[in-house]
């Protein structure tokens, strides 16, 4: 069997905190930007896989998908007010 690190103090097997955490995050006069940087390629293979088909595949799945879904509903209200003019 592997051989395994001793947990940290105060953390559980996962990794998260037991009990309150307090204090209060400090602030930065930096911008998000530089907080948070955009996610790059980490391979040239991942890089050419994205640009060359994935997110114009995706984005195409999800305009689909919405387009179904609106004509739907388009199509229960046509006949909701149909049925209330029968009546």
């Amino acid at each position: 069997m592997p051989e395994l690190k001793p947990r940290k103090p105060g953390t559980n097997a996962n990794g998260n905190t037991l009990g309150s955490v307090v204090g209060e995050t400090p602030s930065t006069a930096g911008k998000a930007k530089q907080a948070n940087p955009e996610v790059k390629p980490e391979t040239p293979k991942e890089e050419s896989w994205w640009n060359s088909w994935g997110s114009s595949v995706v984005h195409t799945v999800f305009d689909v998908g919405g387009a179904i879904q609106g004509l739907r509903r388009g199509g229960s209200d046509v006949q909701e007010i149909r049925l209330r003019q029968i009546d």
